[in-house]
């Protein structure tokens, strides 16, 4: 099942309609509280070099112009950043931004 299934799933529980007496309305603040209890959260946007530096090693991103970026910690507490499958390494300042976190990484 893919996350709109799931997403799907969750608005057609029972318990998020009301009954108008004509026809069954769903309860908005009750779907809202449903898919954040289903673990939806908005993804963070980054939108400075120096918020890109602060994600920790092996963080991935989604930039605006459509690139996803790995993040290599750098001794000095900056990020390379790096395309799955290449070895050409990129300063935060060089990246479109801005940026769509798609995992936090871990940390090194």
């Amino acid at each position: 099942m893919n996350g709109r299934e799931e997403l799907a799933e969750v608005l057609c529980r029972d318990d998020l309609y009301y009954d108008t007496g004509n026809h069954f309305e769903l309860s908005i603040h009750d779907a809202a509280d449903a898919i954040l209890a289903a673990g939806y959260r908005k993804p963070r946007t980054i939108t400075t070099a120096e918020e890109l530096d602060a994600l920790p090693h092996e963080a991935l991103i989604l930039t605006e112009d459509g690139g996803y970026w790995e993040s290599i910690k750098r001794i000095d507490g900056k990020n390379w950043w790096k395309e799955p499958g290449s070895t050409k390494v990129s300063p935060s300042t060089d990246l479109t931004l801005p940026a769509t976190v798609l995992h936090e990484g871990g940390t090194k």
